[in-house]
């Protein structure tokens, strides 16, 4: 508004308080990617969109990155940063039984930062992690890692065609995943059962299981692919 009127070079009463009503508004408090983004998801069936409602926490600090070190020391005993990054939401589970989708983001610089959020419909998800793609070469970043509640169902032709709404009443359990995509190109995760949580030898058991690949990583592609086109890229032979 004061660009436009210095343009103008003209002001008036009205004008002058549609600024003030604006700057009440304090619209430089609401990060920018709610502010200005929204998700949604198309079902075909009945032709309806439904527009996400989401939340994100946000730490009110210029540089949302820290050490990776904080981590270390908070979980010492742990072999390394993905195993932190488990137990740590792990205990967060059983606590309060329930938790928001969480991006763990390490950078070249060993710094590290935790991108957490909810949203009423996947959507959002998909976008996160495309988001999160997007940066790994600019800002250097050389692993990913996520943890979200997933449900589990058989995967009948049945169940499949059904719109994701509708398969909730067909799932046969609950279970908390755990995804790692690096820079070297290894992918590493984990699925937890939701009801066992509390049980010590079976995290312990699901940790040392050698064969604990989970097939449905589907919403991590964008970053799993982008890794490997940067390992492409950097493999090809320089001829200039």
């Amino acid at each position: 508004m004061k660009a436009m009127k210095g343009a103008l070079n003209e002001s008036s009463t009205l004008s002058d308080q549609l600024e003030e009503k604006i700057d009440e508004l304090k619209f430089h408090r609401i990060p920018k990617n709610m502010l200005l983004t929204d998700d949604y998801i198309y079902y075909t069936k009945k032709n309806q969109f439904e527009k996400a409602s989401r939340v994100e926490f946000n730490v009110p600090i210029d540089d949302q990155k820290v050490p990776v070190t904080i981590l270390k020391k908070m979980f010492p005993d742990s072999k390394d940063l993905f195993d932190s990054f488990i137990m740590m939401h792990l205990v967060t589970f059983q606590m309060q039984k329930r938790l928001m989708p969480t991006c763990f983001i390490v950078y070249n610089d060993q710094k590290m930062q935790f991108v957490s959020f909810d949203s009423s419909i996947k959507t959002t998800i998909y976008r996160k992690l495309y988001e999160i793609a997007n940066r790994i070469e600019p800002d250097g970043i050389i692993d990913v890692l996520y943890v979200g509640e997933m449900y589990n169902y058989v995967n009948t032709k049945q169940i499949l065609e059904l719109e994701s709404r509708e398969r909730i009443k067909y799932k046969n359990s609950e279970s908390l995943v755990f995804f790692k995509s690096s820079r070297d190109l290894t992918i590493t995760s984990y699925s937890f059962d939701s009801n066992k949580v509390n049980d010590m030898k079976y995290i312990a058991s699901t940790l040392l299981r050698k064969d604990n690949s989970f097939n449905n990583l589907a919403f991590m592609k964008p970053v799993i692919n982008e890794f490997k086109r940067l390992n492409k890229k950097n493999k090809s032979p320089d001829f200039s």
